[in-house]
């Protein structure tokens, strides 16, 4: 079967999504550990934030769920879904409280899943199924080894310079963003 007319640029995209979304990816995962050291929070109050995550999955179906009555507006979708997603971050310096960073990673998570549908059927569309999978394995395993080598990085910043979260969060937000500004250049 021939190659799909965008395969290649989607599967690049695939890839650098993968990869460049990892920043804000791992100093989410640090959040609990900014709460607890930094804001000397509860455990209860970190355990309240991390139950979280689940509800939000159940609202993040509903952003997406016009798609099926509306397919032309999967770019749309992901573009303000990502967007969204990140937009707080950038806010963050601005703003270094316990109750904003709980509202940035609250919208992020239910941003970040809300645009999964739509990059499903983008790739569904623009790509054939065997080399969407083994794009994706080989895209979740490079972001999954440089998740590793992040975490240790920013764990070490965080460690020598316990102020700088704020920045660490708007770089890893901002490249995201621009993450998303070259994603739209794919056609669908």
């Amino acid at each position: 079967m021939p190659a799909k007319p965008y395969e290649k640029q989607t599967l690049f995209w695939l890839l650098m999504t993968h990869l460049m979304q990892e920043p804000l990816f791992v100093m989410y995962g640090f959040i609990s550990l900014i709460l607890r050291k930094h804001f000397a929070m509860s455990a209860w109050v970190v355990a309240l934030f991390l139950s979280i995550k689940p509800v939000l999955s159940i609202f993040s179906f509903y952003w997406s769920s016009y798609l099926t009555v509306r397919p032309h507006a999967l770019r749309k979708n992901f573009f303000v879904a990502k967007v969204l997603a990140r937009l707080l971050f950038l806010l963050l310096p601005c703003f270094p409280y316990p109750g904003f960073l709980l509202l940035c990673s609250v919208s992020y998570m239910l941003f970040y899943q809300a645009a999964k549908p739509a990059w499903m059927e983008i790739l569904r569309s623009n790509a054939q199924e065997r080399n969407t999978r083994t794009a994706f394995g080989w895209a979740l395993t490079l972001s999954y080894v440089a998740g590793m080598v992040l975490a240790v990085f920013c764990g070490a910043i965080l460690d020598a310079f316990s102020e700088c979260w704020s920045y660490l969060f708007f770089g890893g937000a901002l490249l995201g963003l621009v993450n998303v500004y070259f994603f739209t250049s794919i056609p669908i």
